[in-house]
């Protein structure tokens, strides 16, 4: 027990605002605003721990969700340009296979 709440000072020490501004959208602060207050209920005694064991459950099942659904969306878009300058150079390189007809 004691180093699940050592690991939640940790995660509460986490979330300290940092100096560097971070990009996040108004659904991930939220969240992170919520979990930021369970986490300090719980090292409060305030709420208890399975509350937080069955909240964390669900926001991971949410986030593997959207992983899932937006994985092959990322994907293509970080290949695009690999993809296009692969065939950029297939198209250079034909020409010069055929320049000579006696070959």
């Amino acid at each position: 027990m004691s180093d699940l709440i050592s690991a939640l000072k940790l995660i509460k020490k986490a979330y300290k605002p940092k100096l560097q501004k971070l990009k996040m959208t108004p659904e991930q602060v939220k969240q992170k605003v919520k979990v930021h207050n369970k986490v300090t209920a719980v090292l409060q005694g305030a709420d208890k721990l399975e509350s937080l064991q069955k909240e964390s459950l669900e926001l991971v099942a949410k986030l593997v969700k959207t992983f899932v659904e937006q994985a092959p969306m990322m994907a293509n878009q970080a290949l695009a340009p690999l993809k296009k300058h692969q065939e950029q150079n297939q198209t250079d390189d034909e020409p010069h296979q055929s320049d000579d007809p006696t070959k």
